[in-house]
C-alpha cells in the first residue's frame, strides 16, 4: 500500500475526526495507526458476522437430507453459541484492548511532536539545567548534541502527567493540547482508565479515586462498561 492510499485509508475511517488539511508526519502516524486500531476491532466483528452467516447457509443447505430433530438442535446450537454472541460475551475485553492502544498511540503522539519542536527549534530546550562537558563532547556535531538534548527532556517529560504536559506545552510552547478544560479532563479520565485496566485489571483503586474525584464507583469495583465514571462514560 502506497502512502497516498494509506493516507485516503486513514481520512476514511477517522473521518469523524475532523482531519486538518495540512498536518505533519507525527500526525499523520497517530491517525493511521488510529485507524489500523479501528479497522482491526472491524475485521474481527467482520469475521464472526462471516462465520455465522456461513454456518447457517450450511445448515439450509443440508435441511432437505436430514431430520427435523438434528435441524432443530443444529440450529439450536448455532443460536446459542454463535460467533457473533461470543464476540458479545467477550466485547469488554476487546474494548480494553482498544481504549489501551488508543491511549498508548495518543501519547506517542505526544512524544513524538515535542520531539520533532526541540530538534527544529532547539531554543525551546534552554533551561537552568546544567549539561556536562563530557556529554559535549562526545558528540561530532551541535545536530547531535541536540538530538540527545531533545530525547532526553522527552524523556523526562513523559514521565509527567497529563495535566503538567498541558501547562507545559501551554507555558514554555505556547501551544494548547485541549480546547478547553472539560476535554483536559476528559482526556485525563481516559488515561486513567487506561492506567486502571493495565495496571489493576481494571479494578478501581484509592489511586485512581484521588485522580478523578468525581467517579460514582468506588474501590474493589471493576471498572463499569458503558456506565457513567463520573462526568464521562467509560470507553
Amino acid at each position: 500500500m502506497t502512502h497516498s492510499d494509506k493516507q485516503v485509508q486513514a481520512d476514511h475511517v477517522c473521518g469523524h475526526a475532523k482531519l486538518p488539511n495540512t498536518r505533519t508526519h507525527v500526525c499523520e502516524r497517530y491517525f493511521h495507526e488510529h485507524a489500523a486500531n479501528l479497522e482491526f476491532i472491524i475485521m474481527v466483528m467482520g469475521l464472526a458476522h462471516r462465520i455465522d452467516k456461513r454456518e447457517r447457509k450450511i445448515l439450509d443447505l443440508v435441511k432437505p437430507v436430514i431430520s427435523i430433530e438434528k435441524y432443530q438442535s443444529w440450529q439450536q446450537n448455532i443460536d446459542n453459541s454463535s460467533a457473533t454472541e461470543q464476540m458479545e460475551q467477550h466485547k469488554r475485553r476487546y474494548f480494553e484492548m482498544l481504549l489501551c492502544r488508543e491511549v498508548d498511540n495518543y501519547l506517542v503522539y505526544i512524544s513524538e511532536l515535542l520531539a520533532d519542536i526541540f530538534r527544529a527549534k532547539p531554543e525551546t530546550l534552554r533551561s537552568g539545567e546544567m549539561v556536562r562537558l563530557d556529554t559535549v563532547l562526545r558528540h561530532g556535531t551541535m545536530k547531535d548534541l541536540i538530538n540527545e538534548l531533545a530525547d532526553r527532556r522527552v524523556h523526562e517529560l513523559s514521565y509527567s502527567g497529563l495535566k503538567d504536559l498541558s501547562v507545559y506545552f501551554k507555558e514554555k510552547l505556547g501551544l494548547s493540547l485541549f480546547q478547553g478544560e472539560s476535554d483536559e479532563q476528559h482526556a485525563v479520565q481516559i488515561i486513567e482508565q487506561r492506567n486502571l485496566i493495565v495496571h489493576a485489571r481494571s479494578v478501581v483503586n484509592p489511586l485512581f479515586l484521588r485522580k478523578i474525584p468525581n467517579s460514582t464507583i468506588g474501590v474493589g469495583e471493576l471498572l463499569p462498561f458503558g456506565r457513567k465514571t463520573g462526568s464521562h462514560s467509560c470507553y
